[in-house]
């Protein structure tokens, strides 16, 4: 299992692209999750977890997936229904932030 993890902050408005892709094996497939710290920890020991954005096997995948709360989240691809075969992922991850920035009062001088 391989992936990628970004704290966000509550001010920030985080929209992330991905774009991923997958080779190898007789399906050329992959799975794919984007989750909050925990249930990315529930997800990966395969329990049942809510994500932002999650695939069954699939071989290309794309998603402009917003988040909305601060905290730690993964983008993660798992191979785990076929051990025995190595598959090649490529991934194109974009993080675009809107901030908002307050302007600073004057004070008389």
């Amino acid at each position: 299992m391989e992936g990628v993890s970004h704290r966000h902050r509550q001010d920030e408005r985080c929209s992330r692209v991905r774009k991923f892709s997958a080779s190898g094996g007789t399906g050329n497939d992959i799975q794919a999750v984007l989750a909050d710290a925990d249930n990315f920890e529930n997800w990966k020991n395969g329990h049942p977890a809510p994500a932002l954005y999650a695939t069954q096997k699939v071989t290309v995948g794309e998603t402009n997936t917003p988040i909305l709360q601060s905290g730690t989240y993964y983008f993660c691809f798992s191979n785990r229904f076929s051990a025995f075969t190595a598959k090649q992922v490529f991934a194109e991850i974009n993080l675009s932030y809107n901030v908002q920035i307050y302007p600073t009062p004057m004070v008389p001088q």
